[in-house]
């Protein structure tokens, strides 16, 4: 029976070395790990059939990624803002110390109409008196005087200084303060989890890239090696050494590779757009494998760094403490002030009342006034329908709230230093596992196309040993993408994944910057 299936083998070699067209098939007696060879190659996997190929030398790296997301990402520059935006409150809350200062004035026009008293003489006497009817004559001894209606115009001006010093408050200067400051680390913690939050987005997005590539890489590999697996079946068909179940076979494992490459294929283009979207630029040369960072030995060395330093712990106990201030302002309200407030006065005015006139009856004349007041205003509250008292309840409730969170976030935290460490470690190993599956399933797949070419496998084996490679292959590259994921994720969770702590050659943010030229100013408007 083998010699027979030689002999068959022997004509359809004939055949294709007669017919120029079948010279370029390949000889039904292939070994696949060898002809499957493209020039787009996967990378360098072990177990892998294809000859290694020199890395391509990246042109950007994982840290240039890095310091481009961090530089160029516009939720990071509003997360910017915003904390620069919550600084403003410690200037507010330090304006309760200082002065005020203000001017007051007002300008217009006034006009007066009212009855005249002219005598016989043509003398004007003033105006008609008050209480008396027109053509009445107080004086009967001479004659009576003309009646006529007159009206006069005024310009009055009036202006004022004040200047206001808050003297006492009840505390509430000192509260508010502390509160504005409480809320400035807490917003300066949330600035760091978006920080974190952009960086270890731009990680995945990186690292999707690197392994959608080598995926794609790997699946046209794996169409190349069945494209020529199925021609090689069609030749040993018509040779009659194959069946056209084998034939069958080859086209359905090709069809179903062709499948999955266009699916890896757009998969790749979706994480390209993911790319472009965090980072804000296109994908180029990659880092195949980029390096892990620096982590701590064990769990406990991760947990106590993020105790001090994890963004989201920090920001609940920064609440707390803004709470606990809250409480203080809010009895403070139910307390005394006292302020000093300084007047200057100024008034000037053609018409001191509608009678004005001089002893001759002459025209108003203006009169202009001066004034200057000191005063020490002193308030206290009795009773102010509850709402102070009822204010000083919901803080309190309130500043309890935010102690509990306290412990919310200290638990989560704790919680995702032991979920985050457990992924870690069992990335290490599945990395470990599938580089020994990936090159048990090399070896496997060269024994099985050997042993098909003489009979002792069918076509079927060979197809399930080249898949159960690429399997192999596939989950090693997907395992190595999750490593580097999970050790960034770990620094995330203990609050170093930070632009400074990465050491990435970028400018780095300041917020101390915007704070020490802006919470303590008297004026002006930044830049």
């Amino acid at each position: 029976m083998r010699i027979a299936r030689h002999g068959a083998i022997l004509a359809a070699l004939a055949i294709a070395a007669a017919s120029p067209a079948s010279s370029a098939a390949p000889r039904h007696r292939h070994k696949p790990v060898k002809v499957a060879q493209t020039d787009a190659q996967p990378p360098a996997v072990p177990g892998m059939p294809a000859a290694p190929a020199e890395p391509e030398k990246p042109s950007m790296t994982l840290n240039d990624a890095l310091g481009i997301a961090y530089e160029t990402n516009p939720e990071l520059a509003a997360a910017q803002a915003g904390l620069r935006a919550t600084d403003e409150q410690v200037a507010q809350a330090n304006g309760n110390w200082r002065p005020t200062i203000s001017l007051d004035g007002t300008y217009g026009v006034e006009k007066y109409f009212f009855p005249v008293a002219i005598s016989g003489g043509g003398i004007v006497t003033g105006p008609h008196p008050i209480g008396l009817p027109p053509g009445a004559n107080p004086d009967r001894s001479i004659n009576p005087p003309t009646i006529i209606n007159s009206a006069i115009t005024d310009h009055p001006l009036n202006g004022a200084a004040t200047v206001t010093q808050p003297i006492f408050r009840s505390g509430r200067t000192i509260a508010e303060i502390g509160r504005a400051k409480a809320l400035v680390r807490s917003g300066r913690a949330q600035l760091t989890a978006t920080e974190q939050t952009i960086l270890l987005d731009a990680v995945t997005a990186y690292m999707n890239v690197v392994r959608d590539t080598a995926i794609v890489k790997l699946r046209e590999h794996n169409v190349s090696v069945l494209r020529r697996q199925r021609d090689s079946t069609q030749l040993e068909f018509k040779a009659g050494s194959l069946t056209r179940t084998d034939v069958a076979q080859s086209e359905a494992r090709l069809a179903k590779a062709t499948s999955d490459l266009t699916s890896a294929r757009g998969q790749l283009a979706t994480s390209r757009a993911d790319f472009m979207k965090t980072i804000g630029r296109p994908a180029e040369t990659l880092e195949a494998k980029p390096q892990i960072p620096k982590l701590p030995v064990e769990a406990d060395a991760v947990l106590g760094i993020a105790l001090k330093q994890n963004p989201s712990l920090l920001t609940a106990q920064a609440n707390e403490r803004a709470a606990d201030y809250a409480v203080d302002d809010a009895w403070g309200a139910m307390g005394p002030t006292l302020s000093f407030q300084g007047q200057y006065l100024y008034s000037q005015s053609a018409l001191n009342s509608v009678q004005g006139f001089g002893a001759d009856g002459g025209s108003p004349q203006a009169v202009v006034n001066h004034g200057l007041t000191a005063v020490a205003q002193l308030h206290v509250p009795i009773y102010q329908a509850g709402v102070e008292e009822a204010d000083v309840r919901q803080s309190r409730e309130l500043h309890a709230q935010s102690r509990l969170n306290v412990a919310v976030a200290d638990r989560q935290v704790r919680d995702a230093v032991e979920a985050t460490w457990a992924t870690y470690q069992s990335a290490l190993g599945t990395i470990d596992s599938n580089e020994a599956t990936a090159k048990a399933d090399a070896i496997a797949f060269e024994g099985v196309s050997k042993e098909q070419q003489v009979g002792g496998r069918t076509v079927l084996d060979v197809l399930d040993a080249e898949q159960e490679l690429l399997n192999a292959q596939v989950a090693l590259v997907t395992s190595q993408r999750d490593t580097v994921v999970a050790a960034y994720t770990v620094l995330a969770t203990a609050g170093q994944l930070t632009a400074k702590a990465l050491s990435l050659k970028v400018k780095l943010y300041d917020p101390l910057e915007h704070y020490d030229n802006d919470a303590a100013a008297w004026f002006g408007f930044g830049d």
